[in-house]
C-alpha cells in the first residue's frame, strides 16, 4: 500500500524542469517532450488503481495533502523569486539614476547598471534579458521604453519604462522620474521586509497549529489509543482522517494567502 500511494504523489507532482532542458538525447533525433497534461491523468490513473486496494478516504487524504504541499512549494519559490526580482530591479533603477544625473544618456546608463554586477550576479536572467534587448533598441532608434513598458513580469521594470516612455515624449526629466519609480520600489521592499518580521509569531502558531493533530495521535499511539488502524480503516475512521486533513489543508492554504497579502504581495 504505502508504495503505491507514494507513486501517487509522485505522480502529482510532476516534474521539477522540463526534460528538454536537461536530456540531450541522442544524436540526430529530436526531443519530443512529454506534455504537460500527461502528469495530471497519470496521477488520476494512480489515484484510482490505489483506491481498489486502500480506503478511499486515505487515497483522498493523501491526495489533499501532496496537493497542498506543491502549492506550498510553488507559492514559497514564488515569493523568494518576487524578492530578489524587486531588489535586483531597484538597485539597478539606483544605478541608472545616478549615471543619468551625470549626464550619460539612457542606453549607456543601462549597460553600466549591468556591468557593474560583475557576471550580472543576483541579477534574474529575465531582467538582464529585457534590460539588454533595451538597451540595443536604443542605439537604433526610439521604442526601447515600449520593450521594458511590455515586460508584464517584471512590473516594477514595467514602470520604469512607461515612465522612459513619458519622458520622451513630452520632455520631461527622465532622472527626476526613473528616481521617484525607484523610492517606491524601495518603499515596498521596506514594507515587505517589515511585515515578514511583524508575522514571525503567527507564522509559528501556524506551524504548531498544523502539527498539532500528528501530535495528538502521537501520544494517543503512546498511550495505548492506538489511533492509525482506526483512521486508515475507512468507515467513521476514515471520515475523520479526511475531515481532519482537508481542515488541515484548508488552514495552510488559508494562513499563506493572509501573510502574502499583508506583505502587499499574491497568492
Amino acid at each position: 500500500m504505502i508504495p503505491l500511494l507514494l507513486f501517487t504523489v509522485a505522480c502529482l507532482l510532476g516534474p521539477t524542469a522540463p526534460g528538454a532542458r536537461i536530456s540531450s538525447g541522442a544524436p540526430g533525433r529530436p526531443i519530443r517532450p512529454v506534455h504537460r497534461t500527461m502528469y495530471p491523468l497519470v496521477g488520476l490513473l494512480a489515484v484510482l488503481s490505489a483506491s481498489l486496494v486502500t480506503p478511499p478516504t486515505v487515497v483522498l487524504s493523501v491526495t489533499a495533502l501532496a496537493g497542498t504541499c506543491v502549492w506550498w512549494g510553488r507559492s514559497v519559490r514564488r515569493d523568494r523569486r518576487n524578492a530578489r526580482t524587486a531588489d535586483a530591479t531597484a538597485e539597478i533603477l539606483g544605478g541608472i539614476v545616478s549615471d543619468l544625473r551625470a549626464g550619460t544618456t539612457m542606453p549607456d546608463a543601462v549597460r553600466a547598471a549591468l556591468d557593474n554586477r560583475p557576471g550580472n550576479g543576483g541579477i534574474p536572467a529575465r531582467i538582464t534579458e529585457t534590460l539588454q534587448t533595451a538597451a540595443r533598441r536604443a542605439t537604433d532608434g526610439p521604442g526601447a521604453a515600449l520593450i521594458l513598458a511590455e515586460a508584464r513580469d517584471l512590473p516594477d521594470l514595467a514602470a520604469a519604462g512607461r515612465l522612459w516612455n513619458l519622458s520622451e515624449q513630452h520632455g520631461l526629466p527622465l532622472a527626476m522620474l526613473l528616481e521617484q519609480a525607484q523610492r517606491r520600489t524601495d518603499a515596498r521592499i521596506r514594507h515587505r521586509e517589515r511585515t515578514r518580521a511583524a508575522l514571525q509569531g503567527p507564522q509559528v502558531s501556524a506551524v504548531i497549529l498544523t502539527l498539532l493533530p500528528g501530535v495528538g495521535m502521537m501520544m494517543g499511539t503512546l498511550i495505548g489509543a492506538d489511533p492509525l488502524p482506526l483512521l486508515t480503516g475507512g468507515g467513521t475512521g476514515g471520515v475523520l482522517l479526511l475531515g481532519g486533513v482537508l481542515f488541515t489543508c484548508v488552514g495552510i492554504i488559508v494562513s499563506r494567502i493572509i501573510i502574502l497579502r499583508a506583505a502587499g504581495d499574491t497568492a
